[in-house]
């Protein structure tokens, strides 16, 4: 398959739609098996995060299941379904999205004339908002919500530097940051610009073999998510040279990465390729069979998916605060209401995500707009000074 080629406005409006569908994008560049494959991510992140009664990390934690343990209240049998399914979204959809963005590095990689271009770039967009909305958003709201206490705050904000678990959901955007910095030196070292850009994969499970025991003293910095991140960059690169993937790359892939995989159970972890590569097949079925309308559609909600990631779930620790305190544990003993407080904590979080972008936007563009508009003031003001001057 050749490179996804960017087309001017009259040259994609005179495009069959064959053609449209052989060119696997639009007039932007968009990719729509990646675009699908974030979307869906995403929806299982948020999903997940809508599912627990109890939470600790870092210094900071919520417990509301102590009527449950009482007797006061029981669950429902849905409810163990819901947990199972739980279980089954965090065994993979991290490492999915680690192989996602390997992906699509690959496929955008000459962007970067160099490391220190690359580094500025992915500085400017993971760490700096990593490091703004862990300090001046997360920390207040669950301050307010009651996972942390007044005392414990310069605790949490060294977890956060340190990577000591109070950035939350945040560390998967430095984690990510060190992915990109590695895999470009493994670039630079093994002029991937060539076939060599297939050994990457195998040294990124080198390396994890080497030092998965040795203290590696970089906050956030994992090198089992870089063999995700790796393999999502050589699945990559066998689609964009028009390769097939097949059951034989498939299956030495898993050969190639259950050795890295020393952390979890090898069940688990079995559990998490099939995972990853479910969501690539979902994803290339998707780019071949859904029509142009739908893919249109998928550009404008992947719009809202950076600020929902960045903001849902701290507010999923104010509703679990709201439930306790209107007591509706109830809803915890049938099925409808099991289902009604998974969905309002799915949506609510994801709702407020996007309006909270939404200000910050219009806030952000008025004040722009006042930056611009404030020298022609100083003009027209000057103006009316310089012919009251002449006037007199």
């Amino acid at each position: 398959m050749q490179r996804c080629k960017k087309f001017s406005r009259k040259e994609f409006s005179d495009l069959s739609f064959k053609q449209y569908r052989k060119q696997d994008c639009d007039v932007h560049g968009h990719r729509y098996e990646y675009d699908f494959m974030r979307l869906l991510l995403l929806c299982l992140v948020v999903l997940g995060h809508s599912c627990y009664n109890s939470l600790f990390y870092g210094v900071g934690g919520v417990d509301y299941t102590g009527l449950f343990i009482s007797g006061e209240y029981t669950y429902h049998s849905l409810w163990t379904k819901v947990w199972f399914i739980h279980d089954l979204i965090y065994s993979f959809h991290m490492p999915a999205f680690f192989a996602l963005s390997g992906s699509v590095y690959y496929i955008t990689k000459q962007r970067y004339s160099g490391i220190n271009e690359l580094i500025a770039v992915k500085a400017k967009k993971l760490l700096c908002p990593f490091l703004f909305c862990a300090v001046f958003y997360t920390i207040p709201v669950k301050l307010f919500g009651g996972f942390y206490v007044t005392e414990n705050i310069g605790a949490a904000l060294n977890g956060i530097l340190f990577a000591s678990g109070d950035a939350g959901h945040l560390w998967f955007l430095a984690a990510l940051f060190w992915n990109f910095v590695i895999i470009r030196c493994l670039e630079i070292k093994f002029n991937a610009e060539n076939r060599n850009e297939y050994m990457i994969p195998l040294i990124s499970v080198i390396l994890y073999i080497l030092l998965y025991d040795k203290a590696v003293k970089i906050p956030y910095l994992d090198l089992r998510y870089f063999g995700y991140f790796s393999m999502g960059y050589l699945l990559a690169a066998v689609k964009e040279k028009g390769k097939r993937i097949s059951d034989r790359t498939v299956f030495l892939s898993i050969i190639f990465f259950i050795p890295a995989c020393r952390i979890l159970p090898i069940n688990s972890e079995i559990l998490s390729l099939a995972g990853v590569f479910f969501t690539y097949v979902i994803g290339y079925a998707f780019e071949r069979k859904a029509g142009k309308a739908v893919k249109v559609r998928l550009v404008k909600l992947l719009k809202y998916s950076f600020p929902i990631y960045l903001f849902h779930d701290p507010v999923n620790i104010l509703v679990l605060k709201w439930i306790d305190y209107f007591r509706m544990y109830d809803l915890y003993e049938s099925a409808a209401g099991i289902l009604l407080l998974v969905a309002v904590r799915t949506v609510i979080p994801a709702a407020a995500s996007v309006l909270l972008w939404k200000a910050l936007s219009a806030a952000a563009a008025g004040r722009r707009t006042g930056t611009e508009e404030k020298p022609e003031e100083d003009k027209q003001r000057d103006e009316r000074k310089r012919k009251h001057e002449d006037g007199s």
